[in-house]
């Protein structure tokens, strides 16, 4: 039996040859209490943060490493500053490329590294976002992407594992791994149609209340190990 949290891992699975019963157990998050912690909406999130009401705030909350892309970020950055100047980045996370990436952005406007932050605090910057990206390399289902959407807000993703599966609509945009162009572009889409972004928030909303309503990955889990006691 070997467990995957998403259809995408369990087909890499396959693929490479690992045999068996690939049970599905996708990963989640408790919506109601992601909810419960966080600031009421953007307008109270950016006062939190002393954040300007006009700012095109994009947030990234990750550990700062390879494997989550914030380097293809910065190489994205600067085309969507020069297309969008009130467009601002937010690096949420510390980690063992910290050092690297800061030398990478010196000299790249409206970069700001937060460091390590409470998981509140992270929560609070990704209400406060008008977008919340995700440029990483691989994952298996990362749970960002899931938090973002339940708190109602748009995703811009590299298209890895399990990036694509639960039904997020337009509040999920995919973009190519490593693809700082494609990045660029999708975040100044998001960022410059206001409109548009308010009715993919709607739909993120919609969908983090209906994960609110599914069962929880950790009891699925549990009933999983119930049935292989069963069969034992």
């Amino acid at each position: 039996m070997t467990c995957c949290v998403s259809e995408s891992e369990r087909a890499e699975g396959r693929a490479v040859g690992i045999t068996g019963d690939l049970r599905l157990i996708p990963n989640d998050v408790e919506v109601g209490a992601l909810r419960a912690g966080a600031p009421v909406d953007r307008a109270q999130a950016r006062k939190l943060l002393e954040v300007d009401d006009d700012v095109q705030l994009v947030v990234c909350c990750a550990r700062l490493a390879h494997q989550k892309g914030q380097d293809v970020l910065l190489r994205a950055w600067p085309a969507v500053v020069a297309a969008e100047p009130q467009a601002r980045l937010v690096l949420v996370g510390g980690g063992p490329d910290e050092e690297a990436l800061r030398r990478q952005a010196r000299g790249v406007e409206h970069v700001r590294f937060l460091g390590d932050a409470p998981r509140e605090t992270s929560v609070a910057w990704m209400v406060a976002s008008d977008v919340v990206t995700c440029p990483s390399r691989y994952e298996g289902m990362s749970l960002v992407p899931i938090e973002a959407g339940a708190l109602g807000r748009v995703v811009v993703a590299s298209d890895v594992e399990g990036v694509r599966e639960g039904g997020w609509g337009p509040a999920r945009v995919v973009v190519p791994v490593e693809d700082a162009d494609a990045l660029a572009g999708a975040l100044h889409q998001v960022l410059a149609d206001p409109a548009a972004r308010a009715e993919a928030e709607a739909v993120a909303w919609a969908c983090g209340d209906d994960l609110a309503q599914q069962p929880r990955a950790a009891d699925r889990v549990l009933e999983l190990y119930a049935e292989l006691l069963g069969r034992a």
